[in-house]
């Protein structure tokens, strides 16, 4: 949770020292670089996120299986999946398909990139492992924190001394240092696996690596349609308008995202305490979610208030006044992020029931809508704006559906109280069973 926080606020740091050093076309590369390294890793880690937390956490507990084992299946297939968009990028580089998003990349930043992508899938699986291994400072630092801290530290450095930098130097100390974080990781995960093993078992790595593909594979599709309902607007921006329109709207996601700190926070511990209140029943777990929702939306709306009326000053104080045009796309896309606080944590509640097929079935549906419904108002001469209208429509329906779906399936509400005396009656009544349910844990 700090780790996501910290990384959120360095991300926002860097980027605001970033475009004060590079032309503003090179700042739009920058950010679709981002979205293009942002979209292979998911694949290289083939949506295995979940299987590897539920894996390692069941091995560690009941050490019936190989800790080691499971390690080496999950880098075997984000080897193996790294490979094929390794292959996949090498055909795009040969038929220059970058092109049609304005931006080419010379071989040496291609490797550089694939070397980025593998690194970044092995984090999310190393960053897994330690935190089933109750290593939390290790999870803190290679859910990208330590990483973005010498980021910072190095760009600073140049910044303060006046030196000029280039695309290919920012892409290469990230890609360098982001290698560097992942080695070192992945030779501590191991040394914790071998530790923790003792005479375990060993089982055979190449039948277990398949079987976590196709375990994976759900969750992969889920994960690659909400890719697609959030993170490729920026792909259709760079495929109909300029590289200056591009570092606009990357400014205003990174802006809009700050909105989804408070939630962020909540996510953090919801898991852990929907498994403690499940005991108590739904109507129990209801109450919960509803006030978690509630307590976030207050910082939240304050957020969203001085994003949507003093944007154009904030972008001004933090970036440069080169990039105000920027504000009307932040004043559309924090709605989406607004309306995420508003329904709560369902999508946590539709995981928990084992419902992950509808919840990848929605995200298809959104991602196809989001894109079909972009590319037909571009296509109709709508300008960027009605890019961020429609992901921002999308975005919001799609919860809309997850919550509705939630309410009616897993017969929970999780949406923020709207009433003043509900909430208040609530938490009082929460905090009764909080202490009844310590009081419980104190005896035995």
């Amino acid at each position: 949770m700090i780790g996501r926080i910290s990384n959120i606020l360095l991300v926002l740091l860097f980027n605001a020292v970033l475009v004060k050093m590079l032309a503003k076309q090179t700042v739009g590369d920058y950010f679709l670089t981002l979205s293009f390294i942002s979209f292979f890793a998911l694949i290289a880690t083939f949506g295995a996120t979940n299987i590897a937390i539920k894996r390692f956490s069941d091995e560690f507990n009941n050490k019936t299986s190989s800790m080691t084992m499971s390690l080496h299946s999950f880098l075997l297939l984000n080897t193996f999946t790294s490979i094929i968009v390794l292959i996949f990028v090498a055909i795009a580089y040969q038929y220059n398909l970058s092109d049609h998003f304005g931006i080419q990349f010379s071989g040496m930043q291609v490797i550089l990139l694939c070397l980025w992508i593998w690194a970044q899938g092995l984090q999310v699986i190393l960053t897994e492992l330690f935190r089933a291994l109750g290593k939390f400072l290790a999870t803190t630092l290679t859910a990208n924190l330590f990483v973005n801290l010498v980021n910072c530290g190095i760009l600073l450095a140049y910044y303060m001394s006046d030196t000029a930098i280039t695309f290919d130097i920012v892409i290469t100390f990230i890609v360098v240092n982001t290698t560097i974080v992942t080695l070192f990781s992945l030779i501590t995960g191991y040394r914790l696996c071998r530790k923790h093993d003792g005479d375990q078992p060993s089982s055979d790595v190449f039948e277990q690596t398949v079987k976590f593909f196709f375990d994976s594979t759900p969750s992969f599709i889920n994960k690659l349609g909400l890719y697609f309902t959030v993170l490729a607007d920026i792909w259709l921006v760079a495929l109909f308008f300029s590289k200056e329109v591009v570092a606009d709207y990357g400014i205003a996601v990174k802006l809009a995202t700050l909105l989804a700190i408070f939630l962020t926070i909540a996510n953090g511990f919801v898991p852990t305490y929907i498994g403690r209140l499940k005991s108590e029943g739904r109507r129990v777990v209801e109450r919960f979610m509803r006030l978690t929702a509630t307590l976030v939306m207050i910082p939240t709306l304050v957020l969203f208030l001085v994003l949507f009326f003093k944007s154009d000053w904030l972008i001004t104080v933090i970036f440069e006044s080169s990039y105000v045009s920027a504000a009307s796309f932040v004043s559309i896309l924090i709605f989406a992020q607004l309306f995420n606080v508003v329904v709560g944590s369902c999508n946590y509640a539709l995981v928990m029931e084992g419902m992950n097929v509808t919840l990848m079935k929605i995200s298809i549906v959104s991602g196809v809508a989001a894109v079909g419904l972009s590319y037909l108002l571009v296509s109709m001469g709508g300008d960027s704006l009605s890019i961020a209208y429609a992901f921002t429509l999308v975005a919001i329906l799609k919860q809309v559906t997850v919550y509705l779906t939630v309410k009616r399936y897993c017969k929970i509400n999780t949406a923020m109280y709207l009433s003043p005396f509900e909430f208040i009656a609530n938490v009082k009544e929460m905090i009764a069973i909080s202490r009844r349910l310590d009081a419980n844990n104190n005896d035995k």
